[in-house]
Order: C-alpha cells, then sequence, then structure tokens
C-alpha cells in the first residue's frame, strides 16, 4: 500500500476596508429612503490550512484500490475585492456593484475513490466515483427593490460568500495502452452538478430583472448529465499515424421561460425556475493524420490532416428564454463550430 499524506498553509492579508451601507431616511415625510456608508470595517486576514491525502492498495495482483480526499480553496479576484470600494466612488455611485474586501475564499472538499483492474498486460479498466463541495462560493448581495429596472433605483449591492455548490459522478474507462499499431480509450461518464449561483453577478442580474433569488439547489449551466468519449491511435499501412476521436453527450441546461418582451412571463402561474430545461444532445467526430518523409538523416517533410466536426453535426451551444436556438436574430455564434478541414505540409529539422 502507498500513502500520500500532506498540508498546506496559505494566507491573504487584504490591508483594506469593507464599506458599511444602510437605508437611511432623511425626510421622514417623503418615505424615500437613500443609501449612505455609514461606517468602515478593516478586513480580516484570510488563512487556511488544507489536508490532502491519497491511498492506493492492491486489493489482487492485477487489481488497485485508490483513494483521494483533499482541501483546496482559491483566493477572490481582485476586482470582487477592491473594485468602487474609495469612498470617492461610493459618494458619486459610480457602480452598483462594489467590492468586498472582506470576501473569504472560495473552498472545495473533493473526495474520489476507484478500482483500477488489468485485464491483460495492455488493458484497463477503472471505474471511479468523485464528489466535490463547494463552500462560500461568491454572489453579489443586493439592497434592491424588486421591479429595480422599472423604477430606476438601482440602490446598493457588493460581492459576498453566500453561494455553494455540489458536484458528483461515476466514471467508467477501458483503455488500452502501449501498443503502437492499435491503442484508445472508451470512456462513460454520470455526472450532476447543482447549485444557487451561475456566475458571481447573478443576484443582482435576478433582482434587477424582478425575479426571485433562489436559495434551492438547481442544475447549473455547465451540468452534462451523459458523456460518452471514444479515442483511437493508430498506426495504418505506409506508416500513417491515425487518430480519430468521437463524443456524445446530453444537453446542457438552459432557462425556458417564455416572454414577450425578456421580463414578462406569457403564462404569469408559471413559476421562476432556472435551467429548467435542456439543449439538444451533441455528438462530434474529429479525426487527424500524419506522414513523415524522410529527407536526408537529420530532416523530414509530414503531411498533416485535420477533419474537425467530420459529419457536420449542428450542435447548439445556447438557447433564449423561448427555447429558439440562437435566439429571435438566429445568431450563427448559438452553434459549434461546422465542418472544417485542413492539410498541410510540416518541415522539421
Amino acid at each position: 500500500a502507498v500513502v500520500n499524506l500532506g498540508f498546506r498553509w496559505d494566507f491573504m492579508d487584504p490591508r483594506s476596508e469593507r464599506p458599511v451601507v444602510e437605508y437611511v431616511n432623511p425626510d421622514s415625510g417623503t418615505g424615500q429612503f437613500q443609501s449612505q456608508v455609514t461606517k468602515f470595517v478593516k478586513a480580516s486576514l484570510k488563512q487556511q490550512v488544507s489536508p490532502r491525502m491519497g491511498l492506493s492498495f492492491p486489493l489482487a495482483y492485477n487489481m488497485l484500490l485508490v483513494m483521494n480526499y483533499g482541501h483546496y480553496f482559491q483566493f477572490p479576484l481582485f476586482d470582487y475585492l477592491y473594485s468602487g470600494i474609495n469612498p470617492q466612488q461610493l459618494r458619486s455611485g459610480v457602480s452598483v456593484l462594489v467590492g468586498n474586501p472582506d470576501l473569504k475564499p472560495e473552498r472545495t472538499h473533493a473526495w474520489e475513490i476507484g478500482v483500477k483492474y488489468g485485464l491483460d498486460e495492455r488493458t484497463l479498466l477503472s471505474l471511479t466515483y468523485f464528489k466535490k463541495e463547494f463552500i462560500d462560493q461568491i454572489d453579489s448581495k443586493t439592497f434592491l427593490p424588486s421591479k429595480a429596472r422599472l423604477a430606476g433605483d438601482y440602490g446598493f449591492a457588493e460581492y459576498i460568500n453566500n453561494a455553494f455548490a455540489n458536484a458528483e459522478g461515476l466514471e467508467v474507462v477501458l483503455s488500452r495502452n502501449r501498443d503502437e499499431h492499435l491503442s484508445g480509450t472508451i470512456s462513460y461518464s454520470l455526472m450532476r452538478t447543482e447549485g444557487v449561483s451561475d456566475y458571481v453577478n447573478q443576484g443582482i442580474n435576478l433582482q434587477q430583472w424582478g425575479f426571485p433569488v433562489l436559495n434551492e439547489p438547481y442544475p447549473l449551466s455547465w451540468d452534462q448529465l451523459h458523456t460518452v468519449k471514444v479515442t483511437v491511435d493508430a498506426l495504418l499501412p505506409y506508416d500513417i499515424v491515425f487518430n480519430a476521436i468521437w463524443t456524445f453527450s446530453t444537453g446542457k441546461p438552459y432557462t425556458y421561460f417564455p416572454t414577450k418582451d425578456g421580463f414578462t412571463a406569457e403564462d404569469t402561474t408559471r413559476p421562476f425556475l432556472p435551467n429548467n430545461s435542456r439543449l439538444p444532445s451533441s455528438h462530434l467526430v474529429n479525426l487527424k493524420f500524419s506522414r513523415k518523409f524522410s529527407i536526408g538523416t537529420i530532416t523530414s517533410i509530414s503531411l498533416y490532416g485535420d477533419m474537425r466536426n467530420l459529419f457536420n453535426d449542428v450542435n447548439a451551444k445556447w438557447a433564449d428564454a423561448n427555447g429558439r436556438i440562437g435566439g429571435q436574430l438566429a445568431d450563427p455564434s448559438a452553434y459549434y463550430e461546422p465542418r472544417r478541414f485542413s492539410i498541410g505540409l510540416r518541415y522539421e529539422m
């Protein structure tokens, strides 16, 4: 058995102050509230000790158990810490969404357990289960009135650590290696990723658009339930090196919310649920080949070809709230690249 243990210690001192903004009513007779900075709070030192552990243990002469566990984290971008927080910018309202120097690092707890089984000296079958928890993710907390897009009151918002997500999956891989004539892999993965925020500005955007900010997890935009991938590397007659990749994946989620103006639902009784529908499945085949011709003893010329999306499959990237791929204007960038061939020569010394 092989056991690896380790720890990583990191720290960050923002050396700045976080503005405390409150809504005050300077004239109680009008009922109008205004956002004001009442004080500044010094940002604290952030530090973390992250444990890491790896274990491999033979179950039989051709079977191996592998386990990994670790804590990982990422410090926020400086834009999320310092943008728009000096007193002059706050007074002038340069930015509705301002930074927060007291943000905590985004943390990840990851587990993995797998079994590797050697079918023969060149063929390996592996089964792996993994799970990740994402904690203290960055989103935006708002002091915006609902329907702010109509009222014109954009108030005040800042970045905070209030989002979380979970990902887990199962992967099966059959691979053949160390064979110069034919090698490759066949893999299948079943994965699920859910959270309460897709991106750092989602909270303020939903509030401005008049949609509720949800606290229940939903499939995130990069969630892909089923993926199958086949890779083949082969040495063909006449020393032609050949590579082929075929992938199939089920569609990623998008928010289906039929509307005429982009905000008002056609069916007012329909609840707003992010990522409640999915794009069509996608298929893709890429091929590559090359043939090297030697010239003398130190130089050579390689003829190569690269064929992307061989069968010209139409694979969608996004759809609008009405389910139209490319939106009302049928934007061609809503699809991945069509079939493309390239052939060339490469001179090598």
